[in-house]
């Protein structure tokens, strides 16, 4: 039988878009793979009272959900590259410390990095190719840590065999994000990114991504022929419960007169081996516009709380949308 313990999932990035490759490392977490080919049946009168088995199968797909894990300076990469730009990183000056930054797209349509998936047990191991990422999720709460999580698209599911030979990529208990310690900083989009911090105010938030990103089908074959940028499709919102003291009455002010914001969520966490220029320890940089759309107040732990909701999107002032940054040591992504 198929051992829950025994699950594992293996990714590697694809040199040529739908090019199935062998996997190249191991994505430390938990998720689970759906078989989306569509089965038809055939409504046919043949004297026979009962439906036939008559059947055909006219496309194929799976869905790759990535569940909610603990989210590391070293994993967040992967989660980008497939669902908003592949980005090659920069060093930090003379620095042990390396610079991925993806930005949602703008004046252009970005370059994804395309990824094999291999999903099983002890008993079937499955693989998709061409791995895009539909659908991802940060979020972080008070006394936690902050958690990641992603929806993928495939095509085919195949049965397969695991990549041997993988080490199970080493973390240590600092390349953990937590929520404490975090940094929020919100500002007038003509004045300066992460300048005006609020602190003692944040008590969670959620930041749901639909990268826009779309698998279309067409006459070459029952699999997704291409990935395309729907501006439709695309949704961004982010969640955040402030309690309702100053801070939280002022941004409560601005959502009353719809005023636009930037903001800047940043998470820290253990220096690096060696300072760069512009960092000396991992770091992981939420940098977004957006406007409130509601602003509902409630309760938690005894105090009044403001549950507010940030749509984002471009501000031509600001030149800004939704920028990820993260610093870590990798020189490459494996």
């Amino acid at each position: 039988m198929g051992v829950k313990a025994l699950r594992k999932i293996q990714i590697g990035a694809e040199s040529t878009p739908g090019t199935p490759v062998a996997a190249t490392t191991i994505w430390r977490g938990i998720g689970l793979l759906e078989d989306l080919r569509e089965v038809k049946h055939v409504e046919e009168q043949v004297g026979i009272a009962l439906p036939t088995t008559r059947a055909y199968i006219p496309m194929l797909g799976c869905k790759v959900a990535f569940d909610p894990i603990e989210a590391t300076f070293q994993q967040l990469p992967y989660i980008f590259e497939a669902g908003v730009a592949t980005e090659t990183p920069t060093q930090d000056g003379a620095g042990s410390d390396y610079i991925y930054e993806y930005i949602m797209p703008t004046t252009a349509v970005n370059t994804l990095r395309h990824y094999t998936i291999e999903m099983g047990d002890n008993v079937l191991v499955q693989e998709t190719d061409y791995a895009f990422v539909e659908k991802f999720k940060i979020s972080g709460n008070a006394t936690e840590g902050v958690m990641m999580s992603a929806d993928w698209r495939g095509r085919d599911v195949v049965d397969a065999s695991f990549t041997g030979a993988l080490s199970v990529p080493t973390l240590i208990p600092g390349d953990h994000l937590v929520f404490g310690g975090s940094t929020l900083a919100i500002d007038a989009v003509g004045g300066t990114l992460g300048a005006t911090a609020i602190t003692s105010t944040l008590l969670s938030f959620d930041l749901d991504v639909t990268t826009g990103l779309k698998a279309k089908w067409t006459n070459l074959g029952k699999d997704f022929d291409y990935v395309y940028f729907d501006k439709g499709s695309f949704d961004a919102t982010l969640k955040l419960v402030y309690e309702n003291d100053t801070n939280g009455i002022a941004q409560r002010d601005l959502f009353e007169a719809a005023t636009p914001r930037q903001l800047r969520l940043q998470f820290t966490g253990p220096a690096v081996a060696t300072p760069g220029t512009t960092y000396s320890v991992l770091t992981f940089q939420i940098d977004a516009a957006g406007i409130y759309t509601s602003m509902p107040q409630s309760d938690k732990d005894g105090n009044t709380t403001i549950e507010a909701e940030m749509k984002i999107g471009y501000d031509l002032t600001a030149a800004l949308g939704l920028t990820f940054r993260v610093v870590n040591e990798l020189s490459a992504l494996t």
